[in-house]
């Protein structure tokens, strides 16, 4: 994936969390795969990894984890409070 799409996707991303929703990797897989024009290009892991990115900035905060019906850890994401900032800073650039 190149440059622009990874931060395009990291919008997309990032916006799924702006109304505060505790969401999971497969939950926003099931969103990207819907919502994002390049989701041929994306794969669970590599949602994983944008998730993972974005909590190491601070714009996402690790909410915990629990076991799915398979037995594989899910981890739970909520943005926070800078991410929020940022995210409606940016937004409100972009619509000025």
């Amino acid at each position: 994936m190149n440059m622009v799409a990874q931060k395009q996707l990291d919008l997309f991303i990032t916006e799924l969390f702006g109304n505060g929703e505790i969401l999971d990797v497969k939950g926003i897989y099931e969103l990207v795969i819907t919502g994002y024009q390049n989701a041929k290009d994306c794969s669970m892991s590599c949602i994983n990894e944008r998730l993972e990115e974005l909590k190491d900035t601070g714009i996402l905060l690790d909410e915990g984890s629990y076991f799915d019906d398979s037995g594989e850890q899910v981890s739970l994401y909520r943005i926070s409070e800078c991410g929020l900032d940022k995210l409606y800073n940016f937004l409100n650039r972009i619509q000025a």
